[in-house]
């Protein structure tokens, strides 16, 4: 029987700077997914107590792994860590788009893991003196100020 392509069920979501810590069984796989929504840099790592774990990114459910991925981490031995970090740069960045993680432990072994998806959002104040919680201090700004300021500038005096 084919599988449906937009069929993700079998992907557990990953929220951003949420981690999710579970367990790898020797010779098996996991898969979980993420959703980008704003065009700033992210990483996606995994921590693997036993420093074996290969990890896949790629943005096909059905056939993410290590014959088909656009970007790959392996286990950073001294910090058993595989970390994946991308900028809005890269040609296989897109927002609003599912990419899905395979994360297969190169050992036989049982491995205790956590994941963690980061994407940094960057907000700009646009100041403009209509917000209810906003003011400006400045004096060009307070009316009271520039009243007194032109009250005795005129063509009479």
């Amino acid at each position: 029987m084919k599988q449906d392509p937009n069929e993700d069920y079998h992907f557990v979501e990953v929220k951003n700077d949420m981690p999710q810590s579970f367990r790898i069984l020797g010779s098996t796989n996991e898969r979980r997914k993420f959703i980008l929504d704003s065009k700033n840099s992210f990483f996606f790592e995994v921590e693997d107590s036993a420093g074996s774990t290969s990890i896949y990114i790629g943005l096909d459910p059905n056939t993410v792994g290590p014959d088909n991925y656009i970007w790959k981490a392996d286990m950073n031995e001294e910090t058993n860590l595989a970390k994946v970090a991308i900028k809005p740069t890269d040609i296989n960045f897109h927002i609003d788009t599912w990419y899905y993680v395979y994360m297969k432990p190169d050992d036989i072994i049982d491995s205790f893991v956590t994941v963690r998806m980061s994407q940094a959002r960057t907000f700009e104040f646009l100041p403009h003196n209509f917000d209810a919680n906003f003011n400006f201090a400045h004096s060009s700004f307070n009316h009271e100020i520039l009243f007194e300021k032109f009250q005795y500038e005129s063509s009479h005096e």
